[in-house]
Formats: C-alpha cells, structure tokens, sequence
C-alpha cells in the first residue's frame, strides 16, 4: 500500500490532477515540539512571550535557558504528523489531537490569549522600497527577493503569485532558484524538473548531523551517491507567462572533499546544443554560468561522485524582479540561524537579495500549549541572524489560522494566538516587518469559512491552503508590500524639515492593552 501511495504521489502531477493532488500529502509536515508542552491549567500571559524575546536581545550570544532548535526525524517522539486530505477533517473525539499524537490529550486551555490584530512595516523596508525604484528608473537591474517558509511554499505556492504580480509590474522572466533536486519536483507547476534515480539529498530537518556537506541557500545539498554512473538534471519551461523559457541558468555548487578528483558536466541546450564545462572551482560555493541564451530545455549530465556538493540552479533574465521559494517542510524556521555563515554570505554574493520573508509557524503550534516564549527568543535571534548575514530587510509573515475540535465544535486553535504572539514580538524587537497573514484571510475562525466555501481556498485538513487558496494568499501578500513601496514614494515628497510624533511600537501598544 505504502508504495501505491508513492507512486500516486510522484505521478499525479503528470496526470494531470494537480488541483486533488494538493490535497494530498504523503509525508505530511511533522510538529516541531522544541519545548515541554504547557500544561491547560498554567497561566500563560502577553507579557511573559515579550519578556523572553527582550531577554534574548539583551544577550544576543544566547541564554541557557533558551533551548535550541533540535531536528526532527520522522521517528522522534516528539513528531506528529499532521491531519491529511485522507483524514479530512479534525478528530471527532472532542479532546483528542487531530494530529494523533499518540496518548496526548489536547484539551482547551483553561486561559487563552488574544490575537494580535497588529501588523507594521519597519524603516528597514525603505532599501526594499529604494531598490524598486531604482529598478523603475533603469539604475538597477536586479531585485531579489528570498522567501523562506515551510509546507505551506512547497511547490511554489503563494511565491509563484507573489513573483508573477511583481514581474508583471516592474519586469523579469524566470522562476529564480532551483534546487538540484527536490521531493516535491513533480508536484512544481512553474517549472519542469526531472533527474535521475542516482543522487543523494541531504537536508537540515532529516540529514543535520549525518551530512558530509554543508546546506545551500534552500537548506539542503545534493550529491551522487553511484559512483561512476553519470548522473543527470533537467530543466524545461513551461506554458506560462514569463516562464516559458529558460533566460539564463547559473549553477551553484560546493568545495569537492577530494582536490585530486576531476569533475565534468555537459549541458544540453533545446536538446541538440551541447557544452563541456568543468567543475573545478575550491570556493564554499561556486558560481558556474551554463546558459547565457534563452532556451526551452536544459539537460545537464555530471561526471561526479559522492565528494562534490551540489546545490542548484537559478534561472532568470538579466533585468527585473525574481522571487525565490525556498520551502523546509517540518521546520519552525529557527533552523535559518543554523546554517554556515560563510555559505549564507556567498550565496548572497551571487544572488545579491533586497529583502528576506520568512513565513513559519505552523510547525509550532502544539494544541496542548499556549507558551511560545521560547519561540519568540530564538526566533528573534534567527531574525537578527538573516539580517546580519544576508545584509537585507526581513518580512516576517504570521502563521495563518488553523482549527480543530473543541467540545464537538470546529473552532481557531488557542496555540494560534501564542505563536502569532511570539512572532510579532520577535519581528518588533528585530526591528523586521510584520504583516498578519491571519487578520488579512478573516482573524478567528477564517480557515473554517476557506475549506467550507463553494470553492474552497483550503484543505480539509484546515491548516493548508490549496492552490485557489495560495493565489489569494500571495495577492494579500503583494498588496501589502505594494502598499507600503506607495507611502514610501509618497512621504518622500514630504518636506524633510517636516517632524512627525513618535508613534508607539506594537510592543508598547500590546503592554498598554494589559494595563488597561
């Protein structure tokens, strides 16, 4: 059964049905549990999240009483899989996790917090806002945008939107960064991707400790795992506006363990084309251009071995906006902090990025707990992390709403309010901006009115967005950003002389709430 399920998993996006098969998750996310669950009858309140994230940007070189993000294998007790489309809806047991987490009962919190209806737009923003107009104005050729999440951009979801709307307005063809290889590379719709059975993908959820390798931009690396058996990657485009072709690709890959071994790759352009290039640069990571020319497909086969670390590719024009999806199912997005300084600096040395997203959440909401102080800490400091390495403006993007039962009743999951609470917080304090993806689908509630409407925006599993879903998403998204590059243009024309009152921050604002 286990492998007629595989099977309907990797072929049902060359059948066609991508729409139901969205629904379907095979390997469903796993729930990070990084701290012991509060128990339903402690008190938990705004302030203790807030305090723990000034805490930990009071000591930025980490407290113990902070724990670090551990990795989650499928077989770690603390890892429930999530609800899927063949369970479709929430336990009908009143108290019992949707999740079937084995033995633990999530009953509703005798106190549950508010849920932050803030969301903000930090100065740092303004180099984003600078870099679009430099674009419009033909003083800049590139503007790049890294958007890190979990499940829920697997796929290019919600990121294939974002990059359409942004390309259709300010320029650019391509889909930006591409792993070598991928899990979910059938299941793409904004990019053909194919390889053979021969490599090995390592990333920072399953493979942390056993990787020889150190992991890409897109939190993983690929390597062959045959020996002398070559290996091979292709690309082609698809019939979609601005993705039908492949602009120009660039290939990235990682320091080879053996400097005696000579590594090869011939890449096949439109099928009939063929270049020899050598991989031999010593670098952390190395850039190699294998198509300058706008073609349909790219084959590229490798002479390799299990001693080269391989990590992508990016395709795109040599002007515009590009957008890369850069998904770690399972993770709760604290894994970025982890992640070599030295590999974070060269890839954005090559890809140079305006703006950093980060779109997490899911993963951390424990129904059987409403304390994310720990979150917040180490969330902060990942935060903190990206922009100092990346040497750009975070977005951070609250988690979205998501339900269960409750006393036979379909209702927002109290955790909801506790990581939403924890990630705005985190943003604030790191001066990064906020924008509250669960106000803007609907606050309290909203995922039920998704999954139940006469088309429905999400899966029955009411956590996911489907594809109808994804779209809206990544419009509310834009919008957002567009917003804020238009006050941005606008208070420019404001007379510099011109003082403004100090308006209080969301901190201030949620401390004054208490008191009251």
């Amino acid at each position: 059964m286990f492998f007629i399920l595989l099977g309907y998993q990797i072929m049902a996006p060359q059948l066609g049905f991508l729409e139901g098969y969205r629904n379907f998750k095979l390997f469903s996310d796993l729930v990070i549990s990084e701290e012991p669950p509060l128990l339903a009858n402690e008190n938990v309140s705004t302030d203790q999240i807030l305090q723990a994230i000034e805490a930990a940007a009071s000591d930025e070189e980490g407290s113990s009483s902070v724990k670090e993000e551990e990795p989650v294998s499928a077989h770690s007790p603390n890892a429930a899989v999530l609800a899927s489309e063949n369970n479709p809806s929430p336990s009908s047991k009143d108290d019992t996790q949707a999740s079937g987490e084995a033995g633990l009962k999530a009953r509703p919190p005798k106190r549950s917090l508010p849920f932050p209806k803030e969301e903000f737009r930090s100065k740092s923003l303004n180099s984003f806002y600078k870099a679009l107009d430099e674009l419009r104005k033909g003083r800049k050729d590139r503007v790049r945008i890294a958007f890190f999440g979990d499940s829920m951009i697997e796929g290019d979801l919600i990121v294939s939107t974002l990059r359409s709307l942004f390309q259709s307005k300010f320029g650019g063809q391509g889909v930006g960064y591409v792993p070598l290889t991928s899990q979910v590379a059938g299941f793409r719709g904004t990019i053909r991707h194919q390889f053979s059975d021969g490599w090995k993908l390592d990333n920072y959820i399953f493979n942390r400790h056993e990787s020889p390798f150190d992991f890409g931009i897109s939190c993983d690396v690929t390597y062959a795992q045959a020996p002398g058996k070559e290996q091979w990657v292709k690309y082609e485009g698809v019939h979609r506006k601005r993705l039908d072709s492949l602009q120009r690709v660039r290939l990235f890959y990682g320091t080879p363990k053996s400097e005696s071994d000579e590594y090869k790759l011939t890449a096949i352009l439109d099928k009939k084309d063929s270049v020899n290039l050598s991989l031999n640069g010593n670098k952390v990571v190395n850039e190699l251009q294998v198509s300058s020319i706008p073609v349909k497909t790219l084959e590229m086969k490798f002479e390799t071995d299990a001693n080269l670390p391989i990590y992508g590719v990016s395709v795109e024009s040599s002007k515009g906006v590009f957008v890369d999806d850069l998904p770690l199912r399972g993770s709760s997005g604290t894994h970025l902090r982890h992640l070599n300084p030295e590999v974070l600096n060269s890839f954005n040395d090559y890809l140079e990025y305006d703006l950093v997203i980060m779109q997490f959440g899911t993963n951390v909401a424990d129904t059987s707990s409403l304390n994310y102080a720990w979150y917040g800490a180490n969330l902060y400091k990942t935060i903190r992390y990206i922009q100092e390495e990346m040497d750009a403006p975070c977005l951070v993007i609250s988690m979205a709403d998501k339900a269960r039962k409750i006393d036979g009743e379909l209702k927002t999951d109290p955790a909801v309010a506790g990581v939403i609470t924890a990630q705005m917080g985190a943003a604030s304090r790191a001066n990064a901006t906020f924008f509250n993806l669960f106000q803007a689908m609907g606050g309290e509630g909203s995922i039920i009115d998704w999954v139940e409407s006469e088309k429905p925006l999400a899966n029955k599993d009411y956590t996911h967005f489907n594809f109808r879903g994804a779209n809206k998403v990544g419009h509310l998204l834009f919008d957002f950003l567009i917003d804020g590059w238009g006050s941005h243009r606008a208070s420019n024309q404001i007379a510099p002389k011109q003082l403004t009152q100090r308006k209080s921050t969301p901190v201030e604002i949620l401390k004054a709430k208490k008191i009251r």
